[in-house]
Formats: C-alpha cells, structure tokens, sequence
C-alpha cells in the first residue's frame, strides 16, 4: 500500500486506530476550569500549570484551543463574525463546519462567544461538526450541546470529511466557514525519494508480510521504493517546487539551516497528499467558503529524516516519548506533520481553479502571534510579569486564510 494508506490505517482504523479506536483514554484532552492567567506571575508560572495538567491527564494532548479556553475560541469567533460581515449579504445565516473538534471545547466557546456578544447572529447560526472518530463525536455532542446549551444549533456528523460523497447533503451555495484547527498535521502524507537531484523520484510503499484486513503490527511491515506512478503523489509533486518551496531567497537559507542535519533532506520529502485531498473535497463540497486552518509549520528535533518528516510520539505518565520511524504498531502513537504554508497557498490556489465556480481567490498566512494581536483580547491571557503565552508559547504555529467568492 501507499504510505499514506498505511498511516491513515495507522491514525483512523475504526477498531485500533490512535484516533478512532475505543479505549480508556482519549487522545485529546481537556483542561476543564480555564487557567487564570492573570494570577500568574510569568512564563516559569504558566509552564509549571500546564505541565501539571498534564501529569493529571496522564496519556492526552492539549491543544491550543484547550489550553487557551475560552479566549482562543472567542479569538475564532471574531474572525468568524469580521469575515461574514465582508462576504455575506445582511440577514445572510451563518454557517460553520468544523473539520475534527478534538473534545469540542472550540466549538462551545465560539458558539458561546456569539450567544453572549451578538444574540442576534447567534439565533440563525448553524455549526456542524465533521468529526472522522465515533469516541470524539460523542464527547463533542455532551460538550457543546448538552453542557453548553447549545443543541439548537449544533449538530455532529460522524465521517470522514475527506469522502466527497459523505458531503451530499451539505452541499450549497451558501456562504460558509470552514475550520481545521490542528487538523492538516494529522492527514496522512506520502514520501518521495530520490539518490541526487538528477535522479528521477520513488514513491514510497508499505508491504505486508501476512496477509490481514486489519491494521499490521510494525513487526509485520517493511518499506519499499518504486518507481513514481502514484496519480495523487505527482499531482501533490506538481504543487512544487517542494525543494525549496517557492520562497524567497533569505527563507531557503533559513531552511538550508534548518535541514542541514537532516542528511540531504532536500532528497526525501513528505508530500501531503492526504491534505490535498482534503481540501479538494472541501472545496468541492463547498465552493463558497472562507477556510481557516492553524497548525505547526515547523516542528523541531524530529528524528525522522527528510524535508516535513513527522514526529511520532506517544504520551505516557504526562510525557513524551518520540520514535524514530512511523512503522509503528497500529494505534500506539500520534503520527503529525508540519505544514508548509507557502506549499498551503500554492495547493489551494491550484485546486480552487479546477472549479470555475468560484469568482475570486483570495489567500494569506499569518503567525499565530500576529493573528492573535488582530482578533484576541490579549488583556486577559497576560500574565503578571507581562508574559503572554497566547503570542509567545506556540511561536512554531501558523494560520492559513483561504477565501472563495
């Protein structure tokens, strides 16, 4: 199978997937009563909280989203009401889809936010969460409809927002959002190799030694590369260059840098084709929309080499232990990717123009700092020494604004 089969199976297999499968733990967590950040004295102090929670959570990630409660949300939810106030006509409902909610913390602030701030937006509003594991579902149902209060307007729709045909009932001309907080990092990729620059490039394969419809253990598997045939692997090529990823000279320095230790990391590369195919679905399904996706674009100290090789890590005891290869058993570890922005941009605008429903596209990245000065209240995450964990904690995060009119 393709490398990114073998990691799809790996994150969202229905019966022992990381994501999906049922089992004690869950692998998000939730930090329950938000942090004052006011009675903290600084960066030691903030630290030593979250380090905390996560020594009670034990085996679960805390997202932004959830570390950052309520604020992040209501951050989302201002950006959500400036954009709809330019591309809708008044009176026009508004719409929301968010790809994979984690507990469904984000989604209960944003519609809490607009409850408290304009009642009036709030009584229209429809919020509709595409959430690929049943586990997360039923978590998202208890916490934004029945704690939150919000069951009028929120629904969960269980599948796999990749899967075009699970959107027929949701397809429309409407104006709409469309949220992938923390979601591209965890869309399975594939990986190209090649000897030297004046090499054609491998795809990379997966084969089983034993022949099973269920996850194999990575006792059970090896890799492989072949010759390049994959479709989907040279239409995500054909984004590129991925080398040096279209950006200005002083950033290809940068990166050369960065991959300096990576052993020629220009000549293996992760392409996110599971990305690709997410946003070809979404547009699709969706033609008029304003998309907006955060998430890592540069992880450090991975131990895997090649250009946006993943980390994969699992939490255990409230640490974290990372391996050295994705061929992992089924189910055992978290398996994400960092995001290249530019790539974002250049594979939105080649998507968005195979459908010429769309009249203008309009794209823009923005670090999470700069974001969060444009639509946070920074007063009420700033700690006593004046420390701001919601600028300053996740300087490797990013924001991705694609809109189609």
């Amino acid at each position: 199978m393709q490398l990114r089969n073998y990691l799809h199976r790996s994150l969202y297999d229905p019966t022992e997937g990381y994501f999906t499968a049922s089992k004690s733990t869950i692998p998000v967590g939730s930090i329950g009563k938000p942090l004052e950040f006011n009675k903290l004295l600084g960066q030691a102090d903030y630290l030593s909280a979250v380090k905390e929670h996560y020594n009670h959570l034990q085996a679960s990630w805390l997202t932004p989203s959830e570390i950052f409660t309520p604020y992040y949300g209501c951050a989302i939810a201002n950006f959500i009401l400036d954009k709809h106030s330019q591309m809708a006509e008044p009176g026009t409902p508004l719409r929301i889809f968010e790809i994979g909610g984690g507990t469904g913390t984000l989604a209960r602030d944003i519609l809490d936010h607009l409850r408290a701030s304009v009642p009036d937006v709030y009584r229209e509003v429809d919020y509709r969460m595409v959430e690929i594991s049943p586990v997360l579902a039923q978590l998202q149902e208890r916490t934004v409809a029945d704690v939150g209060g919000h069951s009028d307007h929120f629904q969960v729709e269980c599948r796999d927002a990749a899967d075009l045909r699970g959107w027929d009932g949701s397809k429309g001309d409407d104006p709409c959002f469309l949220l992938l907080m923390e979601v591209m990092d965890n869309c399975p990729h594939d990986r190209v190799h090649r000897e030297s620059p004046s090499q054609p490039w491998l795809q990379t394969a997966i084969r089983e030694h034993k022949g099973s419809d269920s996850p194999p253990s990575a006792s059970a598997v090896e890799e492989t590369l072949q010759p390049l045939s994959d479709d989907l692997i040279q239409q995500c090529l054909a984004v590129g260059p991925w080398e040096h990823n279209g950006k200005p000279f002083w950033h290809r320095l940068l990166d050369w840098a960065v991959d300096a230790g990576s052993h020629g990391a220009e000549n293996t590369i992760f392409l996110p084709t599971g990305c690709m195919v997410l946003l070809d679905t979404l547009i699709k399904a969706r033609p008029f929309h304003c998309v907006l996706a955060a998430d890592f674009d540069h992880l450090p100290e991975t131990r895997i080499p090649g250009k946006n090789a993943p980390l994969v890590a699992t939490t255990a005891g409230g640490k974290t232990i990372d391996h050295s290869t994705y061929l992992v058993d089924a189910g055992s570890a978290d398996i994400f990717f960092p995001t290249d922005f530019y790539m974002l941009e250049r594979m939105y605008g080649v998507l968005s123009k195979r459908d010429s429903a769309s009249e203008g596209i309009t794209t823009s990245v923005l670090k999470n700092e700069a974001f969060m000065k444009r639509y946070a209240s920074i007063a009420e995450t700033t700690t006593v020494q004046g420390y701001n964990p919601l600028l300053q904690d996740y300087s490797n995060t990013s924001f991705f604004i694609g809109q189609r009119t």
